[in-house]
């Protein structure tokens, strides 16, 4: 499906490279000019959030924030899955972008 808003997130790693699942798709759409954007960006540590711009995609940015990998509940799971959100709302309002598309963050293959 293909939304118009101003910007998307992305369900990303750490290390802010194309992966699989979602954050893949983002980047095939973006196309190789998201990776390059990425690359000084990172680490982006567990419920941080980074921005790029959109390149190939119909969003003008990007937000990138990494998930936690569910751990039993007692890691602080919960608290840094809200801080993806958080911080990806914050940096999107920093902007003053009006609409924004979430994936569902920590629901992959990493948990």
């Amino acid at each position: 499906m293909r939304l118009e808003v101003n910007v998307i997130v992305n369900a990303a790693n750490q290390a802010l490279v194309p992966g699989g699942g979602v954050c893949g798709a983002i980047h095939a759409a973006a196309g190789p000019e998201l990776a390059v954007a990425c690359k000084p960006l990172a680490p982006c540590l567990i419920g941080e959030a980074r921005i790029t711009p959109g390149f190939g995609l119909r969003a003008r940015y990007v937000i990138h924030t990494v998930g936690p990998t569910w751990l039993g509940s007692n890691q602080g799971e919960a608290a840094l899955l809200a801080a993806c959100y958080r911080n990806a709302v914050l940096l999107a309002a920093e902007h003053h972008l009006q609409s924004i598309a979430f994936p569902a963050i920590s629901t992959g293959i990493f948990g």
